[in-house]
């Protein structure tokens, strides 16, 4: 075997080692350490899930400085909503139809309320009040007070 094709044989070697060196080296950055029992994490301040066209679905995230979930529907309008407002730390749930109104589940300081809206507003309140006794009202399409009731404690 002549010097040249020995030095070309060597080159080829060397040339596949470093190949496969940068090819194992960028799987082992990719997948990192392989550890099933131990579960990865992924961190981000939004996580969004888009449909086929790209179009916002769903999304999870922060906002105003509390954890929200809100899911969009096909025109782009969030229709369904969960959150824990910082104020007061305890959670809440919004089901919107901007044509129709909106039912409110949440927990407050007083404990749970449901609030009923159509599009001009509040129509129906079943919560507890400051005295922690039940409270019950109905008002009118200009969210007058057409009834009330609570008990006391």
């Amino acid at each position: 075997m002549s010097l040249e094709q020995r030095l070309d044989k060597l080159e080829r070697r060397q040339r596949y080692l470093v190949t496969a060196a940068l090819v194992l080296g960028t799987l082992a950055g990719v997948l990192g350490p392989s550890r099933p029992d131990e579960p990865g994490e992924v961190k981000a301040k939004r996580f969004v899930v888009v449909d086929s066209k790209g179009a916002e679905r769903a999304a999870l995230g922060i906002e105003d400085g509390a954890p929200s979930l809100v899911l969009y529907n096909s025109a782009g309008r969030g229709v369904v909503r969960c959150e824990v407002p910082a104020v007061p730390d305890k959670p809440a749930l919004y089901l919107v139809d901007p044509e129709q109104g909106t039912l409110e589940l949440a927990l407050t300081m007083n404990g749970p309320v449901v609030h009923l809206s159509d599009k001009t507003g509040p129509r129906v309140r079943l919560a507890t009040n400051e005295l922690n006794a039940p409270l019950v009202a109905v008002y009118d399409e200009k969210a007058k007070v057409l009834f009330q009731v609570s008990a006391g404690p």
